[in-house]
């Protein structure tokens, strides 16, 4: 787990949220419910995409946060990064696929996936670019 798993969990719910909110107001716009529907790419580009960019700067900048006071910044940063990606996949079955009734074919899009393997990724690279101290 990492150093401080409160943070980390802290940082990994807002990433969700940023996410869900995203995805709420997209399918609040009757325009947007339908636009840029892929199959095994994305349910909804207008969704995937915006959370993509927002997250690619987001991720990077909560793992340089979380990281800056710890020593083994490599290593923290991949325990941060499945801590990231642990919470997103298993709020995004239990809320998307159940409550949402979503179902199994939410977890069959391209982007999904890239967003997964993000905020796994990302908080890593941050670490090897911050270096140990």
């Amino acid at each position: 787990m990492p150093h401080k798993v409160g943070r980390a969990l802290g940082f990994a719910a807002i990433l969700w949220l940023v996410g869900m909110v995203w995805g709420s107001v997209v399918f609040a716009i009757p325009a947007l419910q339908d636009w840029g529907r892929t199959a095994y790419v994305s349910a909804n580009l207008a969704v995937s995409v915006p959370i993509l960019i927002v997250w690619a700067v987001l991720i990077p900048w909560f793992a340089k946060r979380h990281l800056r006071d710890t020593a083994q910044r490599a290593a923290e940063g991949l325990k941060l990064g499945i801590v990231f990606a642990l919470v997103a996949i298993v709020l995004d079955a239990a809320v998307v696929a159940v409550a949402f009734k979503a179902g199994a074919a939410f977890f069959g899009h391209l982007l999904l996936w890239l967003g997964y393997a993000m905020l796994l990724v990302l908080p890593w690279r941050a670490g090897r670019q911050l270096g140990s101290v």
